[in-house]
């Protein structure tokens, strides 16, 4: 079983404080995240520093990789560490920015280009690739965009899981539903400011619930936990 975990963090900071501090290192520490799938995570963690070998870093898959500016990082807020990989999807305010944190070293990095908004990233362990994601804000008008490039980007005999903001609830798809895969729903609603259900996981395995952390209120948005 693994662990994943998305959250909106609605930027890095928190009055004067770090939420990579107060509120990351909590969803990897005790709620044990296994990958931590973050939109609007603003600058990169404090003290984190850039990869170094042995052993080598990960590659983009394809060779594709982000336009974009990029690091590939090391992160240790406390004993264990940890590594992050991070785009910056918003070279304008650097807040909406995505992020993939995760407890072990990556096989693989994935990129799925989005012509109408935001990038998908991922990683890939094994045959598992797990990707984050932010639709457009107003209605995610580009979330079916997004799901259908990350299954056709997936590699063949791999298994996807998309989890992060999708700026619409789970009612919201339509008739048709999601284009691609399984739509996981959360437990409860994710953005508590609009009380609506706005975070949770597309994949292609089987539905399962995502149970949301409403104990966390560093942000507009609360964390949500799948076991996948």
């Amino acid at each position: 079983m693994t662990r994943v975990i998305t959250w909106n963090m609605e930027g890095a900071t928190h009055s004067s404080n770090s939420k990579w501090v107060d509120g990351v290192q909590q969803l990897l520490t005790k709620a044990e995240a296994d990958i931590l799938c973050l939109q609007e995570a603003g600058a990169a963690p404090p003290s984190s520093a850039a990869y170094a070998p042995p052993p080598p870093a990960p590659t983009w898959a394809g060779g594709i990789a982000p336009a974009v500016a990029w690091s590939f990082l090391t992160w240790q807020p406390g004993v264990p560490l940890y590594y992050v990989l991070w785009v910056q999807t918003d070279p304008a305010g650097n807040r909406v920015n995505l992020a993939v944190v995760t407890k072990d070293l990556p096989d693989e990095f994935r990129y799925v280009a989005n012509a109408g908004g935001r990038p998908a990233i991922g990683v890939r362990f094994g045959t598992e690739e797990t990707f984050t994601l932010h639709a457009q804000s107003g209605g995610g008008a580009d979330a079916p965009t997004l799901v259908t490039n990350v299954n056709a980007a997936t590699a063949a005999g791999n298994s996807w899981d998309a989890a992060g903001d999708y700026n619409r609830q789970p009612d919201e798809w339509g008739a048709g539903g999601v284009p691609a895969g399984n739509l996981c729903p959360p437990d409860k609603a994710t953005r508590w400011k609009s009380d609506k259900k706005l975070d949770y996981m597309v994949r292609s395995g089987a539905v399962i619930e995502g149970f949301v952390i409403d104990t966390l209120v560093l942000s507009d948005h609360f964390p949500v936990i799948f076991d996948v």
